[in-house]
């Protein structure tokens, strides 16, 4: 029988990657699967002059993608019980937070809350490098 936290846990790195799509097409299309669109026209957090549609958004678009694809993996390596899961969670949880955080002031409110997403990501993090990591991983792997 399948681990239930080894699971449960699948399910969330599977969830919060696949809200990563969001980032990827703000960046590369104009297609607004919501009523609210998912982001604003404001400028990234570092200069006024670059927006989410220029080449720089594009670019961190990527960063959204590859984050996306990692979490997904992550997922699916955790329940196959693979011993890679956890490096990969760990590097898209980076850089899900190098696509993030540079673009709070253009993420709006809403179905994408970019609280809640860098709150899973930090989680994940001191979950996977913290002095626990050798216990949780064992009782993930067990079972």
């Amino acid at each position: 029988m399948m681990n239930i936290l080894r699971i449960v846990i699948a399910i969330i790195l599977a969830g919060h990657g696949m809200g990563h799509i969001m980032g990827f097409l703000g960046t590369w299309t104009s297609w607004q699967p919501f009523s609210e669109p998912s982001f604003n026209e404001s400028p990234w957090i570092f200069s006024d002059g670059i927006f989410i549609h220029s080449a720089v958004g594009k670019v961190f678009g990527i960063f959204w993608l590859v984050a996306m694809i990692g979490f997904l993996a992550a997922a699916i390596g955790l329940i196959a019980n693979q011993s890679w899961w956890s490096t990969v969670a760990i590097i898209a949880c980076i850089l899900s937070l190098l696509a993030v955080i540079p673009w709070w002031n253009t993420i709006t409110p809403g179905i994408m809350s970019k609280k809640s997403a860098v709150v899973i990501d930090i989680i994940i993090l001191v979950a996977l490098l913290g002095p626990w990591k050798d216990v949780l991983l064992t009782r993930l792997s067990s079972g």
